[in-house]
This record gives C-alpha cells, structure tokens and sequence, in this order.
C-alpha cells in the first residue's frame, strides 16, 4: 500500500488527527495529535530495525525519542513529535560530537534478549573481508586490523555488553522542540559501548570543503569519548573494525561510490595519528 495512504488509514484507525503535511524522507512520516492533543510523529518504517519499537520503549524517552504506540507487523511508529530537519548535520565536529556522546552515556541501558549482539555479526563482517572487492579497495595493513582486533572487541569479558543504539550519527538526533536532542530511528544492538563512536563519525554538512579534515574528524572523535566516558583506545578500535565492516558488507553487495570509500579509509587513518 502506498505510504501516505496507509498512515491516512491509520490515522483514523488509532483515533489521531493529521497535524501537518505528510513527508516522503528520510522516512514517511505524518505529523499528527495524539488522542490526549500532544503532538506526535507517526511513521512508517519498513526498512527499520525489528527491535526498533523495543529500544525505544526501554529507553521511555530518555535521549531518545518517547514511544507511543507501535504496530510492529505494519512497521508502525507513534512516538513524540520531532522534526527531520532539525539534526545535527550543521553544527561544528566538537558541538556534534558532544552532543552524540552526552546521549550514548544517557541511552545505557542493561541489554534486551531480542537484538542481535555484536559477537553474533562478527562472523559477517570478517568473512566479507576475503572478497576481491575488499581486498581492492582497502589497504591490507587495515583489513589485518579488523582480523587481528574483533575478537578482543566482541569479548564480553573485556566489556559489559550494553543495549546501543546501533546508528547513532548527525542525521539519527533531532531537537526534542525544547533546546535538547533526542535519538531516533535505532537499529538496536548489544555489545560495548564504545562501538557507537564510529557511527558517528560519519559525513556533516561541509565535510568535504574541509581544510583539515582529518583533524575535525579527531576533533569529533574525542568530542563523543569524552561525553560519553568511553575507554580511547577500544573506541579508535571500534572506529576501524565497524567502519572498515560496514564498508566491507557494501562493496559485497555491489558497486560503492568512490566518495564513500575514500571517507571510510580517512576516517580510519585519521583516527590512528
């Protein structure tokens, strides 16, 4: 069913009233009023995670966005309302970063049963590592140091595995309408706390006309270490195994613009200087 119809529909179904227009990106979205008047956002999230309605009720709008309601089968959202202009992409490396780390240290939480934990997608992302693909379009001495590290990083016994938000970047906090920011759209996973840096480290508005970018890259980097109290030298190894990992699983799965390959490998040096 077409998006804008069903979120039409649902709106009658669960007593809402449509408060605004309805928005194709970066999801559809429909702002509306709950039945009690509060401005919400209903959504529709087919490429979401499943443990997405989940996480956000564990975190019960604490730095993250206040869920409230969900359909899971439909991939149904009702959460409080935020607007998907008002992020984080603009602000400077440091003022982004620490804005990032203060909600990785307030999003904490014991870890759920349901998400996938980061031992279980270890697997993945080394074999991913054996494709001529890969091996192209990555220097060997950092593939080597995905090898070498996940093993020590997906160890339970060396980190408390937390709930993460799993894609906590510029794009994934929105102004809660009352000067604070909030998480949204998680893709939930369990694991140490400092894997979330490298998520973050991912491109702002301006990155690219940058005169050192390698150095607000840093500055970003220990911006989020910071705020979030994480221990430095797990974060530059979470940085590299999960930016050089996502980057793997999509050069497997086809053709990768060369921008994109060129900013993982500088987010990786840049952190190891």
């Amino acid at each position: 069913m077409d998006p804008s119809r069903l979120l039409t529909e649902v709106v009658r179904e669960w007593g809402l009233r449509a408060d605004g227009a309805f928005r194709p990106e970066p999801r559809p979205a429909l702002p509306v009023l709950a039945d009690d008047g509060a401005p919400a956002l209903l959504e529709h999230a087919p490429d979401g995670s499943p443990h997405e309605h989940l996480a956000l009720r564990a975190w019960d709008g604490q730095g993250a966005v206040r869920l409230l309601r969900a359909d899971p089968r439909r991939s149904l959202l009702l959460t409080s309302r935020t607007d998907p202009d008002d992020d984080l992409r603009a602000l400077d490396p440091y003022d982004a970063g620490t804005a990032i780390g203060a909600l990785l240290a307030l999003l904490r939480r014991p870890p759920l049963s349901q998400p996938p934990t980061l031992a279980d997608l270890a697997p993945a992302w080394l074999a991913d590592l054996a494709s001529p693909a890969v091996a192209a379009a990555v220097p060997r001495r950092f593939l080597d140091q995905v090898r070498a590290w996940t093993p020590g990083l997906v160890d339970a016994q060396e980190a408390a595995p937390v709930l993460l938000h799993g894609d906590l970047r510029p794009a994934t906090v929105r102004g809660d309408g009352a000067g604070g920011w909030v998480a949204v759209a998680p893709r939930p996973v369990v694991g140490d706390p400092a894997a979330e840096v490298a998520s973050a480290l991912a491109p702002w508005d301006g990155a690219g006309t940058s005169e050192d970018l390698r150095g607000d890259l840093l500055e970003r980097f220990y911006a989020v270490v910071d705020a979030a109290g994480l221990d430095e030298d797990r974060a530059r190894a979470w940085v590299v195994v999960r930016t050089l990992g996502a980057l793997a699983g999509r050069l497997v799965a086809g053709p990768v613009p060369a921008e994109d390959v060129t900013w993982a490998t500088t987010v990786v040096k840049a952190v190891q200087r």
